[in-house]
């Protein structure tokens, strides 16, 4: 089914429309506006990759929202300011042509992950451009890879995080590229805490790599960086580099491989 939410507030808990219990699985259905909020921390478990377009997801009350399983997106994902949102090891498909973006209403917002893919380009997404914007913290484990040819733009914090996490950025249509201005960050300063990999056949970086100690960052493709490189970790270099791949580059420790 379809369900029009635009203007609304839709509490998926039990102190919601839905009574005791409240909404946990929406199976093949479509959400359309407003914004979803879990009063009592009710989990959202999703089937059949459902649409949720032009929603918001949490709020600046009940900032905490998860979901597990897999979502599509005709449009923009957005999280309220201040949104702590869980997406589990679910894949996210970005639909249709054009900029689309993961971006929050204002200020700053964190999307956790522990696995999956964050798909662009999906259906009817040839050339499609996904934004991520500043103020957001994509962190955790997972992958962002093209399904169509999609260019990625990362102007937040994309940061692998977690014991054994390892996060990867992969894109690899024709002519396309990942462009980095915020952060890419590998590790929180426990062993093997966070690999970032960007096997990606372009890149270019004006922003920030950043490993931490106990984090591995590995550099492949062909890169530009014209930003900082600051390791305290492992960083691994590959693919086809020149000497000012390093960019500004800082060292406090750790072990650089070539």
């Amino acid at each position: 089914g379809i369900l029009d939410n635009t203007g609304n507030e839709l509490d998926i808990g039990s102190g919601g429309v839905f009574g005791v219990g409240g909404l946990t699985s929406l199976n093949n259905g479509t959400i359309n506006g407003g914004s979803i909020i879990s009063g009592d921390g009710t989990v959202l478990n999703t089937l059949s990759s459902p649409f949720l377009n032009g929603v918001v997801f949490g709020s600046a009350a009940k900032p905490n929202l998860t979901i597990n399983g897999d979502l599509q997106f005709n449009g923009d994902i957005t999280l309220a300011a201040g949104a702590v949102v869980n997406k589990g090891s679910g894949t996210w498909y970005l639909n249709n042509t054009g900029l689309k973006k993961l971006t929050t209403v204002s200020g700053s917002a964190t999307l956790n992950s522990t696995g999956g893919q964050i798909i662009t380009g999906y259906s009817s997404g040839l050339n499609q451009v996904f934004q991520i914007d500043s103020g957001i913290t994509l962190q955790g484990a997972g992958t962002i890879n093209d399904y169509n040819a999609a260019s990625v733009i990362n102007n937040g914090t994309i940061h692998a995080s977690g014991i054994g996490a390892t996060f990867t950025i992969e894109i690899d249509g024709a002519g396309k590229t990942f462009t980095n201005a915020g952060t890419l960050r590998a590790g929180t300063g426990a062993a093997n805490s966070g690999t970032l990999s960007l096997p990606s056949a372009s890149w270019s970086n004006t922003g920030a790599f950043d490993v931490l100690v106990g984090g591995t960052m590995t550099l492949s493709g062909t890169g530009v960086n014209t930003g900082t490189l600051a390791t305290a970790g492992t960083l691994n270099l590959g693919g086809n580099i020149t000497t000012p791949i390093l960019g500004t580059f800082t060292r406090t420790g750790g072990t650089v491989n070539i």
